[in-house]
């Protein structure tokens, strides 16, 4: 307990010694601390994480000053992790050699020749209850794979339902990701599960993907992301590996499929305060 009111009392000093022009930080990092549970082994946990907070502050600053992006970054319940520590707790690279050959599945209902002309502008399974918590479902029957790298095929499969897909999720733009039409720079080494939910266009013209995370409704726009539609592999690698699930029974559930998509995604949130003592 006294080495915990040492470690406070001499932020606070540092705090007070901060030169006016960084009272901005010292309001956020002060709401931001005063709500989260440390462990405090290691005198220099609460200074390392203050310098890590504040370097994300003026990333966000930076990259929101800017005015010219479709989007826009906010501070999160990721906002005392730097990014090499958000990588290591939040996201695992894909192991996916030879998964799409040894299902044997076929492809050919989502590569018809007229692309997507003739699909809706506009998809939204949240709008029809087809988007619920994750649940204990057991296995289906099996998936089946969209065509890769194929915009149309992925626009068509979503318009029939929710489709689980990997990206590369480990970049700062997309760690604090908070409205608007993502467009940041990622690659497209998949490190992560979502699911997209819908499409859709924004009055200025900017195609999107509405993609649902696992990361809580803390993060992003409660807990979902509007990624940019693009050809080829997709932003963040969203056309690459892209599947639905397939049950031989008919007329399953709306909360059965999104169940089971959920367990095709084969990932759960992990929190940060389990790993923190891994990256101090």
């Amino acid at each position: 307990m006294a080495m915990n009111q040492f470690i406070i009392s001499t932020l606070t000093c540092l705090l007070v010694l901060i030169p006016t022009s960084a009272a901005p930080h010292r309001e956020r990092h002060d709401e931001y601390f005063g709500s989260t549970d440390y462990d405090w082994e290691g005198e220099n946990t609460l200074f390392k994480r203050y310098s890590i907070f504040k370097n994300n502050v003026m990333f966000i600053h930076a990259a929101n000053k800017r005015g010219n992006a479709t989007y826009t970054l906010g501070l999160n319940k990721f906002a005392d992790l730097s990014n090499e520590d958000f990588r290591a707790i939040y996201t695992r690279p894909f192991q996916n050699k030879g998964v799409r050959k040894e299902r044997g599945v076929t492809t050919q209902s989502l590569s018809g020749e007229n692309g997507s002309q003739s699909l809706p502008s506009a998809v939204d399974w949240r709008k029809s209850e087809a988007v619920t918590g994750v649940k204990d479902q057991g296995p289906c029957d099996g998936y089946e794979d969209v065509p890769a790298n194929n915009e149309d095929a992925l626009m068509k499969a979503v318009s029939h339902q929710p489709v689980s897909v990997a990206i590369e999720a480990g970049g700062l733009y997309f760690q604090f990701y908070s409205k608007g039409v993502f467009s940041g720079s990622c690659g497209t080494d998949l490190d992560h599960g979502v699911a997209i939910v819908g499409y859709g266009k924004t009055s200025e013209g900017d195609k999107y993907w509405i993609v649902k995370n696992s990361w809580g409704t803390d993060w992003g726009d409660g807990g979902y992301i509007k990624m940019k539609r693009t050809n080829s592999e997709g932003l963040c690698g969203i056309n690459k590996l892209a599947s639905f699930p397939v049950k031989v029974s008919t007329n399953p559930s709306l909360e059965e499929s999104d169940s089971l998509i959920n367990l095709h995604l084969g990932r759960k949130s992990r929190q940060s305060s389990i790993n923190m003592a891994k990256i101090k």
